[in-house]
């Protein structure tokens, strides 16, 4: 009989809950810094995704891969928290996620996204990026918004990413 004996048996989603953080806190911890270059906002961004996972148990619990579930958290609140309290965009490179991030002009409507992009980026090609990296819409879902096919809609997206790189590692403002 063990210290612990009268202890009442966890349920199940205190158990997944446990479980997720014991084993994969300092992965989670390790992969926030290199996001943010600093200790204590990465315990915080951690943290903040592990509150989430709190209010979307029911939800992870089931979840196919729910370690990348709280590494995809981790990002999304980065992201967010970056674009609202800095006033920079992250402008996603690729589909793996590689991210860069540069300081662009101050927005005038600070609720506004399509501030947050680069000068000299078309309206089409701002809403196509929101849609994709900030609404997390798949490629379908774009294209059935727009009436063209996955296929046109992946180039699409290719092409403003590749636009909105090349305006935020522009050197100088584009002439308008």
């Amino acid at each position: 009989m063990g210290i612990f004996s009268n202890t009442p048996k966890k349920d199940k989603k205190t158990k997944f809950f446990d479980e997720l953080y014991e084993t994969n806190a300092k992965a989670l911890q390790k992969y926030a810094y290199s996001l943010l270059g600093d200790q204590e906002l990465a315990k915080d961004l951690v943290q903040s995704a592990f509150t989430e996972l709190l209010v979307k148990i029911d939800k992870v619990i089931t979840h196919p891969k729910p370690l990348a579930w709280m590494f995809k958290t981790i990002y999304t609140i980065y992201r967010r928290e970056a674009a609202l309290k800095h006033k920079i965009v992250m402008v996603p490179f690729n589909e793996e996620g590689i991210v860069a991030s540069l300081f662009v002009r101050e927005p005038e409507n600070k609720d506004s996204l399509f501030e947050l992009m680069p000068v000299g980026l078309s309206e089409d090609d701002q809403q196509i990026l929101l849609w994709r990296f900030s609404e997390d819409l798949d490629n379908r879902a774009i294209a059935n918004r727009l009436g063209i096919t996955e296929s046109a809609c992946r180039q699409r997206v290719s092409r403003a990413v590749h636009r909105c790189g090349n305006l935020l590692n522009s050197p100088e403002p584009p002439n308008l």
